[in-house]
């Protein structure tokens, strides 16, 4: 089974696709009721336009929501790595062994569901944009549900991108609450630290591209120690420095 498989069938067991219809959500409801104010208008210049121009209007508004959006999975991807590289296998090991582990990862799936959502209303888009190049007479029953769809869907990525925000700050806590490697950290310089920080975002790239060799769990660990101890080895600019940076690893990784 690929990891994906596996994190899709993490993201069914949490039921976080239910968040999407969950009315009693902020995101869902503004959703709502501003999809209803958009289809209204869209009615009126449905009504009171002519073909060619609901059709530039369609083209525009469908090609810039799409870039506008897919920007923002770029900035959700980079967001995503700078979390990840913030959590090391001791904090993972603190958490669980307080049981709050479901907590973070359902916090995680939130960036899953946001990317999934992105992914699917981009191929939304792209369909309703190239359909008004098509030559058939609009019927306002096939053109206001797809208009409904796509504006829930955008607002909804909108405000539930928001809430990642505050996804974020819970996660700042969660890892400042069980994080057990501080003390040690004050054993190194800014140079040192600022050295390890980027050695964490170099190897969490290259354990994105390994992935695909379905990999299980602790093999993945296996890896990325083994990546990190090789850049350190690599990118340290004395022995000092090296044997200063490793000493931290392992402390940080000990209970991993």
């Amino acid at each position: 089974m690929s990891n994906n498989d596996r994190i899709f069938k993490k993201f069914i067991q949490y039921k976080k696709y239910k968040e999407l219809l969950d009315f009693n959500s902020l995101e869902s409801k503004i959703s709502l009721i501003f999809s209803i104010i958009f289809c209204l208008l869209f009615y009126f210049i449905l009504t009171t336009s002519t073909i060619d121009d609901i059709n530039n209007i369609t083209r525009a508004l469908t090609k810039d929501v799409a870039i506008a959006i897919l920007g923002l999975l770029g900035f959700l991807i980079a967001g995503l790595a700078i979390l990840l590289s913030s959590i090391t296998p001791n904090i993972v090991y603190n958490i669980k062994s307080y049981k709050k582990y479901n907590c973070l990862y359902s916090i995680f799936l939130g960036f899953y569901f946001e990317g999934l959502l992105i992914g699917f209303t981009i191929l939304l888009l792209i369909i309703f944009h190239l359909s008004t190049y098509i030559n058939w007479n609009i019927n306002f029953n096939l053109f206001i549900i797809p208009a409904f769809l796509l504006s829930f869907l955008v607002i909804f990525i909108l405000f539930y991108s928001i809430s990642l925000i505050g996804n974020c700050i819970s996660i700042f806590e969660i890892v400042n609450e069980y994080s057990n490697g501080n003390n040690a950290s004050n054993t190194l310089s800014f140079e040192d630290k600022t050295l390890f920080n980027e050695i964490k975002l170099i190897v969490l790239e290259e354990i994105l591209i390994i992935q695909p060799r379905d990999l299980d769990d602790d093999e993945l660990l296996n890896e990325y120690i083994n990546l990190f101890e090789d850049h350190i080895n690599t990118l340290s600019n004395d022995d000092k420095q090296k044997e200063r940076l490793l000493n931290y690893f392992s402390i940080i990784y000990r209970n991993s």
